[in-house]
Parts: structure tokens; sequence; C-alpha cells
């Protein structure tokens, strides 16, 4: 019969034993992980789930330095743990994700040593280094590309945040141009659209964004809020007062820099929070 190799009979009982410690002490593994404190508090032996933990990855490190060596053991304990961890903050997920991981990177380095050797007129390579630049290719990919935490989308995420920030900022300048500015005066121009909010070219793409969206209309004399617009303009500069007289009145931070307070505030003040603040649109009218 097919004789099963030794180190893969090792290999599959500390698979076996580490997916049924984790299994059935799941809850307890993670409480005592993240906050051990707690768990004593409630009756679970912190220190002998750390320390079963911990006997479990020794004895799962030594029964992999047999078969694969050194490099890969060190790259799987480390590499799909800390992608998973990129791609998703759930423990129960972000544990599922590393399996995958952990998987191709098992099968592409498998595939990656019997054929990348040949396009340089090679016999072979180590299965398990291909399998560490396999899991290496992939955090690569994560590092940078994960939709939450990766470094290309926390980049777009911040341009898409400071865009968003300019367009307030330019209804705000509108809506108060258009409030204290003489009946039949004309539209705002452009380029005192960007000397007021102070936002470089950024501010031309604002402002192309809120005439898309038909919050603000655009003509040769200049710009000038929609309907939608003012509405929406409206808003901000109350949630602005509102931030201002809440600051000053109930809790004395009537500092000249309390304006550059409230307009950080205003930016993520929704109608119901306008209305916990306790104030009338008529009283706020009086905070410019």
């Amino acid at each position: 019969g097919l004789e099963i190799p030794r180190a893969a009979a090792t290999n599959a009982a500390m698979l076996l034993v580490n997916l049924s410690f984790v299994l059935v002490f799941y809850k307890e593994l993670k409480i005592t992980s993240f906050d051990p404190a707690q768990a004593t508090t409630i009756g679970i032996n912190a220190n002998g789930m750390h320390y079963a933990l911990m006997t479990l990855v020794a004895a799962t490190t030594i029964a992999a330095f047999e078969s694969v060596g050194s490099i890969l053991v060190i790259a799987m304990l480390i590499v799909p743990g800390a992608a998973g961890h990129l791609l998703n903050d759930r423990l129960s997920r972000m544990l599922a994700i590393s399996l995958i991981i952990a998987g191709l990177s098992a099968v592409m380095g498998h595939i990656g040593a019997i054929t990348v050797p040949g396009w340089f007129g090679l016999r072979d390579t180590s299965t398990a280094g291909m399998m560490a630049v396999a899991a290496g290719a992939i955090f690569i990919c994560v590092f940078f590309f994960a939709p939450r935490h990766g470094v290309t989308s926390r980049a777009f995420n911040r341009i898409l945040l400071s865009m968003g920030i300019i367009r307030d900022d330019i209804l705000a300048f509108l809506y108060r141009f258009q409030e204290l500015a003489p009946e039949g005066s004309a539209p705002v121009s452009a380029s005192d659209v960007e000397n007021a909010v102070k936002a470089g070219r950024i501010a031309k793409l604002a402002m192309w964004d809120l005439v898309r969206r038909r919050l603000v209309n655009q003509s040769t004399n200049g710009l000038a809020l929609t309907e939608e617009g003012r509405s929406m303009a409206r808003s901000l500069v109350r949630s602005h007062r509102l931030w201002e007289a809440y600051l000053c009145d109930k809790m004395g931070f009537c500092a000249g820099y309390v304006h550059y307070s409230a307009h950080r505030l205003e930016h993520v003040t929704d109608q119901a929070m306008q209305d916990k603040l306790g104030f009338t649109p008529r009283y706020a009218e009086h905070y410019h």
C-alpha cells in the first residue's frame, strides 16, 4: 500500500489537535487574549489558557520544522494572520481568511517551485521557500489594496474625505455670500471660491463635482447655489453656528479659535445631532 510520510502524519495530527482546541475553547481563547482580567473575573483561568496556547504553538512549530524548515514555519506563523487582520477586524472571519491565505500560499508555492525554475533553465527549487515567497506576494497585495486598511485604500479614502470637506466649505461659503450680499449681486467667481477655501487645485475638482451633483450652477459670471445646494448649505451653516453657540454658552469655550472647532464639527453633524444641541434655528442665526 501507499506509505504516508511520517512528517505528513505528524502535521496532520497537529492540525487535528489545533483545530479541536480552537473549536472547543474558542470563546475562552477570545476573551483571554483580549481581556485576561475580565476572563479571570468570570471564572476562566487566563494563565492556563495562555500556557496551553503557547504549548500548542511550540509543538506545531517543532512538528513543522521537521518537514518544511524554519523559513516556511516563520512565514506561515506571521503572514496569514497579518494579512487576515488587514482584510477584516472580526476575529472569526480573520481566522477563516488566514486559513484561506495559508492554503493559497501552499498551493501557489508548490506550483511555483515546479514551474518557475524552468523559466531560468533550472530543474527545481525549494518548495518551502516558494511557499514563503507566495505568502509574501499575497501579503504585499493585501498591504496595498485591502479595502479598509490597505495603503492605497486609506490614501484614496483620505482624498475622498478631503474632497467632501472642501465641497462642504464651498457650499457654506456660497451660502454666506448670498446671505450677506445685496439682492441682485453677481455670482461668486471660481477664482474667489478657490481663494476662500484655500484648497489649491483640488478646489477645482470639488467645484466640478458640485456642478455634477447639481448643487451648484456654473455660468460665465460665476457660481451660484441651486435649491438643493442651498438647503444643504443652510444645514451646514446652521450646524456651524449651533456648535459655536454650544461651545461658547454651554462649555465656556469662547476663545477666538472656537470657529475652527465648530468648522471641524459641522462636517459630521446630522439633523439628529442638531436637534440634540438644544438650540432653535432662530437662536443659532445670531452666531456667525
